[in-house]
């Protein structure tokens, strides 16, 4: 949104305090709230249009005088006939103070635009004030997205929100796992309207595990702390234990046996490499898919993961279809040797491969024989041959 108003734009009242024929000892009087100013919402025009002014001695003050609005006087013009604009200008300069945030939210005058920023970073009772509006929500989707993502957001609201975009046909593309988060809450009950005044004992659970730090010194299989961090062990004959199983995994609180389906999908959207590293070997596919698509997925964990054999096949499949991955070498020889790639796509990738790990995938007996004996030719068809 384009800041400010142009001058055109304002009221004659306003234009004459802070429009550029005003005299500048006039302005100077508004900029400090000196100057009386009957109405309210003319008031917060003015000191928004100064806030703006090029010349700083005006801007500086302008602002702090704004931001120092009583509270009753700040609450009254922030309901009445502003432009979006200036709200939009409040809803960033009063983020931190939710009674007059809410205030800007509640204008029936503030611009989606607006809205979907302040969704982003907003606190859970203002989470819950935008989650209510639900003509405003299918209208801009891009605002259930970005309280999707938005850590503060109570699980429930979230799942309430997905499910309207989905009873209404509405596609949230900026969520990775969209389709695994629209395949998860089919069948279900449909859920309560309106929220809860209190986060449910499910919402707080989640916010719980969302909330653990991962210091990379945990084994996923509730042993001694790997070298190789949240990641140690990941591929071991047995598999990691999920956690809840084992006082050890359990004393570090990643409980994710006791989420929902849609709340370890949201886990691993939002979540660290550690939750990731439980959910991406989750036995439901949508969770292991959400997992890889995480927008926060490093390129280490994919070369960890590209090279395991306990993920879902799918999840490899998704790797090897990654250009952006696969342009990594390590991954590239991870993803031949892994029995679970589809046998196109190492055909693909063996032509990059350097002779010695050409070698060593022909003698590979745990790869598909397809496989080793394409590796085989390369070798006999490149100069030196074996």
């Amino acid at each position: 949104m384009e800041h400010p108003i142009p001058v055109s734009e304002l009221s004659p009242a306003v234009a004459k305090i802070c429009g550029p024929s005003a005299p500048p000892p006039v302005k100077l009087m508004a900029a400090r709230g000196m100057l009386p100013i009957p109405q309210p919402t003319d008031l917060v025009t003015v000191l928004y249009m100064l806030a703006h002014d090029p010349t700083p001695t005006l801007a500086q003050p302008a602002r702090e005088t704004l931001l120092g609005l009583p509270e009753d006087v700040a609450k009254g013009a922030f309901g009445g006939e502003l432009d979006p604009r200036v709200l939009d200008y409040l809803a960033d300069a009063f983020r931190t103070k939710e009674a007059l945030l809410a205030a800007v939210l509640r204008n029936p005058r503030t611009a989606d635009e607006t809205f979907e920023r302040v969704a982003g970073n907003a606190s859970e009772s203002v989470v819950e004030l935008i989650a209510v509006n639900e003509t405003r929500l299918l209208r801009r989707p891009k605002i259930i997205e970005a309280l999707y993502f938005n850590k503060r957001a109570r699980m429930s609201t979230v799942d309430r929100l997905i499910e309207l975009a989905v009873r209404h046909g509405v596609n949230l593309d900026g969520i990775p796992a969209f389709r695994e988060i629209a395949a998860a809450i089919e069948g279900q009950p449909v859920l309560e309207p309106e929220p809860g005044e209190e986060a449910s004992p499910d919402d707080l659970l989640f916010s719980s595990v969302l909330s653990l730090e991962d210091d990379g010194t945990w084994s996923l299989d509730g042993g001694a702390p790997p070298s190789s961090g949240a990641f140690g062990d990941f591929d071991s004959p047995d598999g990691p234990k999920p956690a809840g199983e084992g006082e050890a995994a359990a004393s570090r609180g990643f409980d994710v046996s006791r989420l929902t389906v849609s709340q370890k999908i949201r886990l691993a959207l939002l979540g660290n490499a550690g939750h990731r590293a439980l959910l991406i070997r989750d036995p439901n596919r949508l969770v292991a898919m959400a997992a890889i698509k995480s927008p926060a997925v490093s390129d280490q964990e994919v070369a960890v993961i590209s090279q395991s054999r306990a993920v879902a096949e799918d999840v490899i499949r998704y790797i090897a279809d990654n250009r952006d991955w696969t342009k990594s070498y390590i991954v590239k020889c991870n993803l031949v040797n892994n029995p679970k790639t589809p046998i196109s796509h190492s055909l693909r990738f063996l032509p990059h491969l350097r002779h010695g790990d050409l070698r060593a995938l022909a003698g590979n007996k745990n790869v598909p024989q397809a496989v080793s004996n394409a590796a085989r030719q390369i070798l006999q068809r490149r100069p030196g041959g074996h």
